[in-house]
This record gives structure tokens, C-alpha cells and sequence, in this order.
């Protein structure tokens, strides 16, 4: 149940996180190889989704959906690999059914963070890429990788709420035991996965490009503002869902802020990482 991401990191903290999240870190020699194994992430990582989905889900066929586009999304934009997404397709109206016997937790917790990483890289390579163009600016291109930003985003909102399909009691039984002392160091949490830090080493980046919040850009980049908006609300359901709204959190001190108070803070610092389109064009629009 390894999963398979193409960064190398070295640090003690970060292996603690990788060897909890059973991820594997490989290395290519080359960028062909770089793309082939994120690839193969990524096509393994959807074969363990449709795999625990047998299970049954509470998450909406929409939420499902969402997830099945952006590896489609990915395959197609960032490896340039159509031919391989046109096997990653919807879902038939059904297949999503209700649990039919309750999900091994820790299995699905690690499955959904896998889904999770795999479309956060290809995120981060999306925005790469813009940032990359900055230069030589082309709206239309532009607009369509703001586009892909936003169905990569959709999905990874979609892989936590995936993730946080468990049963009554089953988080504190089967993962949250396993994220603190003595079998993880303290304070270990998702959120430090390398994947996520550099991706808002990038999106900060973003941030500071201020011609993304002008002229037809408008539109794409207010989109992907509401879907990273809601990438973090689903973070929030996740956590609250399984810690009461007054306790802590595993991010905090024991005598630290709720949880709930804690991941609002956290909600709206990210999404004020982003661009904000103008007022004057948003005025406009309407």
C-alpha cells in the first residue's frame, strides 16, 4: 500500500511523515524518467481509490467524480498522455454506493493522502509551468492552466473528503493513535508532507504575479480561488469531523487555540496567498 511520489527529501521529520503515510520516494535520471514515475503515481494511486471504493462511500457521486477528472486532468495535461486518460473516466451513475461494510480506516486514510500528493505535485508543476510563461505572456494559455489549477484542486478537496469517510470512532482507534507518541513524534500531521510546503512555496509565488488579477484572467483565477477556498474547508470537515470543535489539534499545543478556531485561521491565510482579482473587473462581470 506504498505510495509512489518522484521527490527525494532527506530530512528526519520528512521521513517520519513519509514512513507514516507509506510513501516511497524514487529518483529518475532523466525528466522522461521524472514523468514516468509520476505517472505511474498517479495511475497506481487511482487503482487504489477504485479499489477502496468497493467498500462503499458517503461522499457524493459528484465529489467522485471530481477526483477520476483531475487524474484524467493530469495525465492529460502534465504528462501528455491522452491516450492513458481516456482509461480514467467517470464513473457510471451508481457505482458510487452507500458502505457496504464499514472501510478499514487506516487504509483509506493513507489511500485518499496518496490521491492527495499525487494531485498536489501535478499542481505545483501546473503553476510551475505559468510561472515559467510569465515572461512571454499568453491569456489564452494562461486561462487554460489556471483552468487545470482548478480541476486539480477540485479533485485534491475530493481526496480529503475520500479520506475522511470513516466510521463512528474508527479515526481515534485505527489513525489518530498511530500519528502520535510513541509511534510518530509529536506534532506529526499532514500538513507537513513535502508536497504540501513546496506547494505554497509556489502559490506564494503565484501570489506576487499581480497580472493574473487583471483582464480575462478574471474569471479562471476567481474560479481557482473558490476551489482553493473549499480545498480547505474540506480539510477543516475532516479534522472537526473526528475532533470536537473545542479541543485541540494535533497542529497545536494541548493548551493551544480549538481546532475549529485553529483551521479557520489556517483556511483564510491560504486562500489569501492567491492573486485577488481587481475589483473594478469583478464589478464589471455582473
Amino acid at each position: 500500500m506504498n505510495g509512489l511520489v518522484g521527490a527525494v527529501v532527506t530530512t528526519p521529520g520528512q521521513g517520519a511523515i513519509d514512513s507514516f503515510f507509506r510513501l516511497h520516494r524514487v529518483a529518475g535520471q532523466s525528466h522522461d524518467d521524472g514523468a514516468a514515475l509520476q505517472v505511474r503515481g498517479v495511475l497506481q494511486s487511482y487503482q487504489e481509490i477504485l479499489a477502496d471504493l468497493e467498500f462503499g462511500t458517503t461522499v457524493a457521486q459528484a465529489d467522485i467524480d471530481a477526483l477520476t477528472r483531475s487524474f484524467a486532468a493530469l495525465l492529460t495535461a502534465w504528462a501528455g498522455l491522452p491516450t492513458a486518460a481516456r482509461d480514467i473516466r467517470p464513473l457510471p451513475p451508481g457505482t458510487v454506493q452507500p458502505w457496504r461494510t464499514e472501510p478499514p480506516a487506516l487504509r483509506r486514510w493513507l489511500r485518499g493522502h496518496h490521491a492527495f500528493v499525487a494531485l498536489i505535485q501535478g499542481l505545483t508543476c501546473a503553476i510551475d509551468a505559468l510561472l515559467g510563461s510569465s515572461q512571454d505572456p499568453d491569456p489564452g494559455a494562461a486561462a487554460e492552466r489556471l483552468a487545470l489549477m482548478t480541476v486539480l484542486v477540485e479533485g485534491a478537496e475530493a481526496s480529503l473528503r475520500l479520506t475522511g469517510d470513516l466510521g463512528e470512532g474508527a479515526y481515534e482507534r485505527d489513525v489518530r493513535i498511530w500519528m502520535i507518541p510513541p509511534h510518530s513524534p509529536p506534532g506529526l500531521t499532514g500538513l507537513d508532507l513535502w508536497e504540501h510546503s513546496h506547494l505554497l512555496v509556489r502559490v506564494r509565488a503565484l501570489g506576487r504575479t499581480a497580472d493574473l488579477a487583471d483582464g480575462p484572467l478574471h474569471g479562471p483565477l476567481a474560479s481557482l480561488r473558490t476551489a482553493w477556498a473549499a480545498l480547505y474547508q474540506a480539510h477543516s470537515y475532516v479534522c472537526t469531523r473526528f475532533v470536537a470543535p473545542t479541543e485541540g489539534s494535533l497542529l497545536v499545543k494541548s493548551d493551544g487555540p480549538p481546532v475549529a478556531t485553529t483551521l479557520d485561521r489556517l483556511a483564510r491565510s491560504r486562500v489569501r496567498l492567491l492573486p485577488t482579482p481587481s475589483p473594478a473587473l469583478a464589478c464589471e462581470d455582473h
